[in-house]
């Protein structure tokens, strides 16, 4: 009987969190800013910001953004794990951001992401940690962060 070889990833585990290697890949010489980082992992990596999306609700990334900055170079750690950080981001931001800017109470919101997050995929979280910091980079007003769907690739995409 003939074996049956698996389809593995193009990319092989750089460590033991996650399956991308997103440190390496952003420790390239010509990634220098969030952009760089952002269209990269983009395109070598599509499938996990689409596992980003549906790990999100939209009020969970909007909260996201108005939290601390969110820096991209910590992925350049292979150890970091950005799920412990951006927990700690929206608790504390979901203290700082106007009550009236969200459907219900940023608190209630940042603890349905923090009973979840700890568990999901990290390389999911990973791409949320790109797409926020470069929505965050752009400096866009809280009018249009709080209107337009920044975080699917279809409002960021064009930015680059």
């Amino acid at each position: 009987m003939d074996e049956i070889t698996p389809i593995m990833p193009q990319h092989r585990r750089s460590s033991c969190l996650g399956w991308y290697p997103f440190d390496q890949l952003l420790r390239k010489p010509e990634i220098a800013t969030a952009k760089d980082a952002l269209r990269t992992a983009h395109d070598m990596f599509g499938d996990t910001f689409v596992d980003a999306l549906a790990a999100m609700h939209p009020d969970e990334w909007r909260l996201l953004v108005f939290s601390s900055p969110v820096r991209w170079a910590l992925l350049c750690d292979p150890a970091f794990d950005p799920r412990s950080e951006l927990a700690k981001l929206v608790e504390t931001g979901s203290c700082d951001v106007p009550r009236e800017w969200f459907p219900e109470a940023p608190l209630a919101i940042a603890s349905g992401l923090i009973e979840r997050i700890l568990d999901d995929d990290v390389d999911a979280y990973r791409a949320v940690w790109l797409v926020v910091s470069f929505v965050q980079s752009l400096k866009s007003d809280a009018a249009t962060l709080r209107s337009v769907e920044w975080w699917r690739p279809q409002w960021w995409r064009p930015q680059m």
